[in-house]
């Protein structure tokens, strides 16, 4: 049986103390370009800046048919962006594994992370 846990990055206007930085991703291998303005108002709505590293690129998976490159922060600093590149990590911890994501109609996203124990039995 595989067990996964589910989260709803959700942002809320009066309670979201922090954002995607807008224009920090772009989007690859997108099957509905159609949708692409969607798909990017809410992940810039969501908080994805702890899938960011400090010096790589961050290649993250969605449902709906595409791929979101996060920008490395560094790359965004010397871009003139404001942003502290040090407080970003260098690495995911060894066994860490990105989880997919979903975005909903609401425009919300989800997070779907594999459990310890499926991993352990790859």
């Amino acid at each position: 049986m595989t067990r996964k846990l589910f989260l709803i990055l959700q942002a809320i206007p009066f309670f979201v103390f922090a954002q995607t930085i807008t224009g920090s991703f772009k989007l690859v291998n997108n099957r509905h370009p159609e949708q692409e303005s969607f798909y990017i108002s809410s992940i810039t709505k969501a908080n994805m800046e702890k899938y960011r590293l400090k010096d790589k690129e961050v290649t993250l998976k969605f449902e709906n048919g595409f791929e979101c490159v996060l920008f490395s922060a560094k790359e965004l600093f010397m871009n003139g962006r404001n942003i502290n590149a040090a407080s970003y990590e260098e690495n995911f911890p060894a066994k860490y594994s990105l989880p997919y994501f979903n975005i909903l109609d609401s425009g919300q996203l989800m997070a779907v992370y594999e459990s310890e124990r499926k991993k352990q039995t790859k």
